[in-house]
């Protein structure tokens, strides 16, 4: 029995020194997340001002007639696109033609009494001379040919006016432009100058109206008087507009101040400011090229307020959040991600300016920036940096496509932009 426990004794120790002689285990190494990056970008860019305001046509006009009649005919449909000129509406023309015709007929038989006017007058005044007719019979004609000059031009002037009112019974389209549903059908009667039968407005170009409060409009107004000759004049200075879906505020459509106010409003301390856009159409193409504005329309209207600088420009997607500050994330070139705090500024398209908090922190065009993956980042641990799969140096939405994502661009309110749609 003891030699049994012993040997079980001898053979534990044994297997304790066979495993105590085996080699560790080797340690896995964990891979670095993968991480895609592109180079830091750079775009010329003013600081903006982002305003709401309303379109405004340029001429709106309620259509009234100048005469009291019938309705007779209608010679549009609702909507039209309306030339300058072209009638819209008859009135019964016959009271008027008759009036007319009896202006014209006093005017012929006080012609005619003229006539035996300036006859008689001739007559007697020889009578007179030759001692046979009396003075009083000669200045008798004299007076009523003075009186038949009177009467003469009254007449003639009742043929201008009724040939007015006879003329007004066509209404006219004062102006180019769209005219709304008729508010009187045929058959009804109208008022002179009282019953309004439509309206029209102007379309191109179309007005662009905007409230700016005092401490912007004195830091426009200086940014203009300090500029460069070809902005210091106000029409120059350019705007840029987007309307109701323009989601991404991209600001696709280009127009030109033309107007401050000479005052503020004293009771909300703003200034009205209007702009002017090209609102271009044609309706005898097939198919209609219809305008694009309307009056009152909802706008947005960015106002550069200094002259464009270069910003340093990250894709949006790059920017993440820690708590309530805004941080990207960038490999350094130990291929480490490391955190930044930054300030977002001007958004252009899908890209967004940047500036670091810390001044301390330099950043230029080869920091690579995460733009996916930024949740694989952790400070100072190692990723695996891949660039974009678009191009291995990518560039910035509307950049010339230079080296490492620098691109030279046109700033916004660059000269020659107006207009364009």
């Amino acid at each position: 029995m003891t030699n049994r426990i012993g040997g079980l004794f001898l053979m534990g120790i044994l297997i304790l020194g066979a495993s105590c002689t085996q080699a560790p285990k080797a340690e896995v190494k964990a891979e670095a997340p993968e991480v895609t990056v592109r180079h830091l970008g750079e775009m010329m860019l003013s600081d903006d001002l982002v305003l709401t305001g309303r379109l405004d046509a340029v001429l709106n006009v309620d259509i009234r007639s100048r005469v009291t009649g019938y309705i007779d005919k209608v010679y549009f449909k609702d909507g039209d696109f309306i030339k300058k000129g072209a009638t819209l509406y008859l009135i019964d023309p016959r009271p008027y033609q008759a009036k007319l015709d009896i202006a014209k007929g006093d005017v012929e038989r006080l012609e005619g009494e003229r006539k035996l006017a300036d006859i008689q007058v001739d007559r007697y005044k020889k009578l007179s001379d030759k001692g046979a007719a009396s003075k009083q019979d000669y200045d008798i004609w004299i007076a009523k040919k003075e009186e038949n000059i009177g009467g003469l031009a009254s007449a003639k002037s009742q043929v201008i006016y009724n040939q007015l009112n006879l003329d007004f019974c066509k209404v006219i389209a004062p102006i180019d432009g769209q005219i709304s549903r008729t508010q009187i059908q045929v058959g009804n009667l109208i008022n002179a100058d009282n019953t309004t039968l439509t309206n029209m407005v102007s379309i191109d170009p179309i007005y662009a109206y905007f409230n700016m409060d005092e401490p912007t409009i004195i830091r426009l107004l200086k940014q203009l008087r300090s500029s460069s000759s070809d902005k210091r004049r106000l029409s120059e200075y350019i705007l840029d507009v987007g309307l109701v879906d323009d989601l991404k505020k991209e600001f696709p459509f280009k127009g030109k101040m033309n107007f401050v106010n000479n005052q503020l409003d004293k009771q909300t301390g703003t200034i009205t400011v209007r702009g002017e856009l090209l609102n271009p159409y044609d309706v005898t193409s097939i198919p209609y090229k219809l305008p694009l504005f309307k009056q009152g329309m909802f706008i947005r209207v960015k106002l550069p307020l200094s002259d464009p600088k270069p910003r340093q420009m990250v894709p949006e997607v790059a920017v993440g959040n820690n708590q309530d500050r805004k941080v990207i994330w960038i490999v350094d070139s130990n291929d480490k991600s490391q955190m930044i705090e930054v300030e977002v500024g001007q958004k252009a398209g899908d890209v967004v300016a940047i500036t670091p908090t810390d001044p301390e922190v330099k950043l230029g065009p080869e920091t690579r920036v995460v733009v996916r993956g930024i949740q694989r980042c952790k400070a100072d641990k190692p990723v695996k940096p891949v660039f974009d799969e678009k191009a291995k140096q990518p560039v910035l939405p509307g950049e010339t496509g230079s080296r490492n994502g620098i691109g030279k661009i046109p700033p916004a309110n660059a000269k020659g932009s107006t207009g364009k749609q």
